[in-house]
C-alpha cells in the first residue's frame, strides 16, 4: 500500500513521494559441508538469483553458476577476506528455465553445493 500526504505549504500543494521498499527474498537452496554453508536467494521483485556464503574462512570463494544445457553459461565469484564472515555473489538474473547453482570452495575445493534451482 502506497500512502501519499498532501499538504499546504504557503498556498503551494507538497505531494511527498512514497518511501522506497525494501526487496523481498525467498530462500531456494541451501547446502551445508565442511563447516560452511551456501544459500541460493530468489529476489521476488525482479527474480534475479544470488547466492551467499556463510561461516566462510579468509580465502574461501562463495560462487553462483548459471547452467543451461548442462553448460556453464556464466558465473560470479566473490572471494572472503575474513574468517567466520557471509560473502554475497552479484545477482544473476538469467531466466527462461536456465538452472542456478551456489557453491562455497575452500582452498583445496572443498565445500557445500546446491543442488540447481530452475528459474522460471
Amino acid at each position: 500500500m502506497v500512502l501519499l500526504a498532501t499538504f499546504a505549504v504557503a498556498g503551494m500543494a507538497v505531494v511527498s513521494a512514497p518511501a522506497a521498499q525494501a526487496a523481498s527474498y525467498t530462500q531456494v537452496g541451501y547446502a551445508s559441508s565442511f563447516g560452511r554453508q551456501v544459500y541460493l536467494w530468489r529476489n521476488n521483485d525482479n527474480g534475479c538469483i544470488h547466492a551467499q556464503g556463510k561461516s566462510m574462512r579468509n580465502g574461501d570463494e562463495v560462487i553462483l553458476q548459471v547452467v543451461s544445457g548442462g553448460m556453464l553459461i556464466d558465473d560470479d565469484v566473490q572471494r572472503a577476506n575474513a574468517t567466520g564472515v557471509s560473502v554475497n555473489t552479484q545477482s544473476l538474473c538469467n531466466k527462461g528455465g536456465a538452472g542456478f547453482r551456489g557453491l562455497v570452495k575452500d582452498a583445496n575445493a572443498n565445500g557445500p553445493e546446491t543442488g540447481t534451482y530452475q528459474n522460471w
